[in-house]
């Protein structure tokens, strides 16, 4: 099966098993997808997760914004690469992938702005992007609520919730 992986890490030839904080698995693994979108999603250069994602009714992946300017404030400028990796793989959710042994890796497709390169899957139609102002007030409540939940199961690290204080300023009191 083909998979993928996304990371800042160029000019790797192996991927090798790795313990994720912000995963619920207790041992280390190597995390794909079948996605290469998803995968590009993974480019990622803060120390804390905050990628807002949910499935069009036909597979695409649609890209939320939590507050305006949160895609080019998190992509922009960042540079990674994505692997494609042949092997049997055990299934985690939809598209998400793992293997607790090192993979080879059969290609390297270097992405050196994440923005970029998630702006040009846009065009071709393979993501969607919502951006914050266009938002329903339905979908804007739920992301409040996401939020407010994150604040009050407070199983984040603490740059995660600098980032919520920080962004989320009128949901501060519930810090």
């Amino acid at each position: 099966m083909l998979a993928y992986h996304g990371t800042l890490k160029s000019g790797l030839t192996q991927l090798t098993p790795f313990a994720n904080t912000h995963s619920e698995l207790q041992n280390a693994c190597v995390y794909l997808t079948k996605s290469k979108v998803l995968a590009l999603l993974h480019i990622w250069d803060k120390p804390y997760r905050w990628i807002k994602f949910e499935y069009a009714q036909d597979g695409r992946i649609v890209y939320l914004e939590s507050y305006p300017g949160a895609l080019e404030k998190f992509y922009g400028g960042v540079a990674g690469s994505i692997y494609s990796c042949e092997g049997k793989f055990k299934r985690l959710a939809r598209n998400v992938l793992i293997t607790r042994k090192a993979v080879d890796v059969i290609d390297e497709d270097y992405v050196p702005d994440a923005l970029e390169r998630i702006l040009e899957y846009e065009r071709q139609g393979l993501l969607e992007i919502r951006r914050y102002e266009s938002l329903t007030e339905e979908e804007r409540a739920r992301e409040k609520r996401m939020i407010l939940s994150t604040i009050k199961n407070r199983q984040v690290d603490t740059a995660l919730m600098a980032f919520v204080r920080e962004k989320f300023p009128a949901l501060r009191v519930a810090c």
